[in-house]
């Protein structure tokens, strides 16, 4: 329950005379006289309250629209009372303002009055109090009951005086339109833009509306499709050894097109796809050539060699006893070529025309051995040769003295300075150098000098003539 406070100041303004306010505002006088009520007006008010108190107490929609045209000189609706919290304490701080001054301007009106007693004025700050507090608590259950059954139907945030497109009435529960407000001039672009949005949403509603026919939209013009019987291809028959061919024909197969164009397919020549295949698009088909022809090719058929490794020839030389010789062979093949490219052969057959001859030689490797002396000697070959001896003293065919360090030779055979080991199973006698020669001495035969002393010599001059000496040819 709100308490109402008036000091002093606020019960006691300046005293005016009535006189002096009408001179300096006119037309403040005329609605304070409207609003201000009178002495009369105050006592009917009160008898009535004394006769019928639960009258003043009560909510009715009429009682609320009377105070509120009492206090802000408008009439109000229910739905205006549903404003949010914050807006209602303003409300209830403007209606306060207002009681206020209503009571002040009672005052000075009681005061200008000036022959109205102390007694009649206190009476009537009573009597006004009274009204307002009444007034007071019966609005602020009214506006405390309407919210709580207004918040769960619109939002929380509107304007004062702003009232939604329907509302429902607490009680009566029907639809009632609200009061519309001047309408306020626009600026000229917001005008524009609501007015846009006002058709944009009629335009929306229009076309949304089940109700409304709306023409189809047309679809973009597209060419009649043939039918399939009707339906043409570019087909271009590649062939190799002949000029391409092009047709235009209806779905068909590849036989019953090579028919159509009378064409006859040679031999070998095969489509690089099946005759029933269906044609049913733009296409190209090569007509591949195929041939198959027979070749001969003659091959040689190399000789194999067969080697003796012997130290009687010089190393690295070869002594042949039968000379190689290649033979020949013919191979019969069916190639296949496919548009004049040779893509694979197939051997036939195989004929021997003519058998190889095989070589047999010997090859001197040449070896190696250990004297009397033990030095191991290495030679590149050695032949078995008739020897004989001979003492004579004096100078050799290339002037060094005859001893027992050099042999006679047949220098067409066997080379003048020649080194040479001589020696058999029997005999070693060491390393010799052919310097003589000897009218006797013929081919590969070599006569050694021998002095009486040589261990040898009684033996070998007994023997004579040995048949199966060998001499090795020093590296």
């Amino acid at each position: 329950m709100l308490k109402l406070e008036l000091n002093d100041k606020n019960m006691i303004p300046e005293e005016k005379t009535e006189e002096t306010k009408q001179e300096e505002n006119p037309e403040a006088s005329e609605e304070k006289a409207e609003e201000i009520p009178t002495e009369e007006n105050a006592a009917e008010e009160k008898s009535e309250a004394e006769d019928n108190p639960e009258k003043n107490c009560t909510t009715d929609e009429d009682d609320i629209a009377y105070v509120a045209e009492r206090i802000t000189g408008a009439r109000h609706s229910v739905v205006t009372t549903a404003a949010p919290i914050r807006i209602r304490e303003n409300n209830e701080t403007m209606r306060l303002n207002s009681l206020s001054r209503i009571v002040n301007e009672s005052m000075v009106k009681s005061s200008a009055n000036g022959g109205k007693t102390k007694n009649k004025q206190k009476k009537m700050l009573v009597l006004t109090a009274a009204v307002a507090v009444i007034i007071i608590a019966a609005l602020t259950s009214v506006i405390v009951g309407v919210n709580i059954a207004a918040e769960k139907n619109r939002p929380a945030d509107i304007n004062i005086g702003d009232v939604g497109e329907d509302y429902v009435d607490l009680e009566n529960n029907s639809e009632t339109a609200p009061e519309t407000a001047p309408e306020t001039e626009k600026p000229a672009e917001t005008a524009a833009e609501t007015d846009a949005e006002t058709s944009g949403e009629t335009t929306s509603a229009e076309t949304n509306s089940p109700d409304t026919e709306t023409e189809p939209e047309t679809e973009p013009e597209t060419q009649p499709q043939p039918k399939p019987e009707e339906q043409k291809f570019n087909v271009v028959l590649d062939f190799y050894d002949k000029d391409d061919v092009e047709v235009s024909t209806a779905k068909m197969t590849l036989a019953e097109l090579l028919s159509q164009c009378e064409i006859t397919l040679e031999e070998g020549e095969i489509p690089s796809i099946s005759l029933d295949s269906v044609i049913a698009a733009d296409t190209t088909i090569t007509i591949n050539k195929y041939e198959y022809k027979s070749e001969t090719v003659s091959e040689e058929i190399p000789y194999e060699s067969t080697v003796t490794e012997t130290d009687l020839i010089p190393r690295g030389e070869k002594n042949y006893s039968q000379y190689g010789e290649n033979g020949q062979a013919n191979k019969y093949y069916t190639v296949e070529y496919i548009n004049g490219q040779e893509n694979s052969r197939t051997l036939d057959y195989e004929e021997t025309v003519k058998y190889p001859v095989n070589e047999v030689y010997e090859e001197g490797v040449g070896g190696s051995f250990v004297g009397s002396d033990g030095v191991t000697y290495s030679y590149s070959y050695r032949k078995v040769v008739p020897a004989t001896y001979y003492n004579i003293e004096g100078l050799t065919y290339l002037g060094t003295m005859a001893d027992e360090s050099v042999i006679a030779v047949d220098k067409d055979n066997i080379p003048l300075g020649t080194r040479l080991y001589v020696k058999n199973d029997r005999y070693d006698f060491g390393v010799r150098v052919a310097s003589d020669i000897g009218g006797q001495v013929d081919e590969w035969e070599i006569d050694i000098w021998l002095s009486a002393s040589n261990p040898y010599y009684s033996a070998f001059s007994r023997e004579g003539y040995i048949y199966d000496m060998e001499i090795y040819y020093i590296d």
